[in-house]
């Protein structure tokens, strides 16, 4: 009975942890959000009033920042604080007259300023320790932006030196080059692994044992803590049976009687094989089987068949999803983790008494998660 509560306990702890999650979504750029992915800057794209007795011939508003996102590739899910960077062109303004062309450029040069510390940004957002130094890190961004752009306005006298602002055009040019749009970082996951299942099960007691027992119908869950391809796999499963005919065991148990078969395995295994979509672990170690009647009757309640033996099996994972998660969690790691359906199929030889014996046979399905933090850079 103790060893039905712990069960029944664990399987409550798994499935009532509550889950906070970011919310992700996709960035949705109105039409006067220019990126730098849309073109070169053209005069159609400064739609602003010109400041009143403005020193200068034009003006380009920007903004800089982050989001959380989402993105989808292939069998893989990406979440990540995606940096963004637009050009509002209901705030960017040109003055009619003047050397339009030359305007052009020094505008364009200081939008692709903008994309070079958007991709900067991006890629310390990529490799954060802890999720909130986003808010950190992109005020510190923008910062550097506005001390960068100021010193550009003043070098190329807000863009009426023409030989400046055609050098400076070709530096960001070049930078822009050297500095690649980076969507997910290289990747360096460290060696230990952890992973829960649950599903459902189906067992067959064979030998003479199942001469008194009907096949168990089961609710499957446990955990995995492995190093490299070797792992510790925990597994509980809770089965629902009835006797098949009546039998004198430290008291009367009769036919028809409702059954709790509660099993408990501590295994450890190595994965033999393991690609993106498959993998098969045989394993081996200790089970604590139980049988006890689930009745509510006073007579049954201490009655049971315990057995400790000796269990092994194969796993078979077929691998779904996989997912990369650059945001760090509330305890600073960073994780890469897949999601499949297990197949397990366990035998472990019982003998609970001279003419209850047999072999249990336990095969289950069960939605699979194993992750690895990712290592710090």
């Amino acid at each position: 009975m103790l060893l039905k509560k712990l069960l029944l306990f664990f399987a409550l702890l798994a499935f009532t942890n509550e889950v906070i999650a970011q919310q992700f979504r996709k960035m949705e750029f109105k039409p006067y959000q220019k990126q730098w992915e849309d073109g070169p800057v053209t005069v159609a794209d400064f739609q602003g009033e010109p400041v009143a007795n403005a020193n200068v011939s034009t003006s380009l508003s920007y903004q800089l920042g982050y989001y959380p996102e989402k993105l989808k590739r292939n069998d893989s899910t990406i979440y990540r604080f995606a940096a963004y960077s637009f050009m509002d062109r209901n705030k960017s303004w040109l003055k009619a007259g003047g050397n339009q062309q030359q305007a052009l450029q020094y505008n364009q040069a200081l939008l692709n300023l903008v994309e070079i510390h958007e991709r900067q940004l991006q890629q310390q957002l990529n490799r954060l320790n802890n999720q909130f130094e986003a808010e950190q890190v992109t005020s510190q961004a923008f910062k550097q932006l506005e001390i960068e752009a100021e010193a550009f306005a003043s070098q190329t006298k807000y863009g009426q030196d023409a030989a400046a602002v055609r050098q400076y055009l070709a530096t960001t040019e070049a930078r822009l080059a050297a500095t690649r749009k980076e969507v997910v970082p290289p990747v360096n996951v460290r060696n230990f692994n952890y992973g829960m299942h649950f599903g459902i099960g189906y067992t067959v007691p064979t030998g003479s044992l199942g001469n008194y027992f009907q096949n168990p119908k089961d609710l499957v869950y446990g955990f995995d803590l492995g190093y490299k391809k070797t792992i510790l796999l925990l597994n509980a499963t809770l089965g629902f049976s009835q006797t098949k005919k009546s039998f004198e065991y430290f008291g009367f148990w009769s036919d028809d009687l409702p059954i709790t078969m509660a099993m408990i395995e501590t295994s450890l295994g190595y994965r033999i094989v393991d690609n993106s979509k498959i993998r098969l672990t045989p394993f081996a170690g200790w089970a604590l089987i139980e049988f006890s009647p689930n009745n509510r009757v006073e007579v049954y309640r201490n009655r049971r068949l315990v057995e400790r033996t000796f269990s092994a099996g194969l796993a078979f994972d077929y691998k779904m999803r996989h997912r990369l998660a650059l945001i760090p969690s509330f305890l600073g790691g960073r994780e890469v983790s897949e999601s499949s359906i297990r197949t397990r199929l366990t035998f472990s030889p019982v003998s609970y008494n001279d003419f209850q014996k047999g072999t249990i046979i336990n095969l289950s399905a069960e939605f699979n998660l194993v992750g690895s933090l990712l290592k710090r850079e």
